[in-house]
């Protein structure tokens, strides 16, 4: 992985095919849009879908290791009520096809009934993409997501 740092901010550099249609970020940006959708952790398996998001579309590590040890990195001294461990990552995806595919596959799945392991990991995806993507977006400022601090305006910064 490519790192760059410009005026003290880093920013990891993504071959162009996983950049196509996802602006580049900083480790700043990256871990706003966690601590935004952790509210709405109700596992700690949904760490699949924040693995999923940053692996397929922001140059983050496939390897589980790598990418835990990237993000406790990023994350280091942050509190989370669901915190970060490879077990948390490792079995959902070794339990389910769907979560090892990437992104957009997810997209494309219709779960079978009764499915409630897919359902979940999709709306922490959906809703950390929308986080990453457009944070200033009416979604997050109208509150539709969460009454929760949000850290990308400085009304609200930590």
């Amino acid at each position: 992985m490519n790192e760059l740092q410009v005026c003290g901010i880093n920013f990891v550099i993504v071959d162009e095919i996983s950049a196509v249609g996802h602006k580049i970020l900083s480790d700043d940006e990256i871990k706003c849009a966690i601590k935004a959708v952790m509210p709405f952790f109700t596992v700690s398996s949904q760490w699949v879908a924040i693995f999923r998001i940053l692996v397929d579309y922001h140059g983050f590590p496939a390897d589980i290791t790598a990418f835990h040890k990237r993000v406790s990195q990023l994350l280091h001294g942050t509190h989370l009520d669901y915190p970060l461990d490879y077990q948390s990552v490792q079995k959902p995806l070794a339990a389910s096809s769907i979560l090892q595919k990437k992104f957009d596959d997810w997209r494309q799945y219709h779960p079978q009934k009764g499915d409630r392991v897919f359902p979940r990991q999709k709306m922490i995806a959906d809703r950390f993409l929308l986080a990453l993507e457009a944070p200033e977006s009416e979604a997050w400022l109208s509150g539709a997501f969460s009454d929760k601090t949000f850290c990308f305006s400085p009304l609200f910064s930590d």
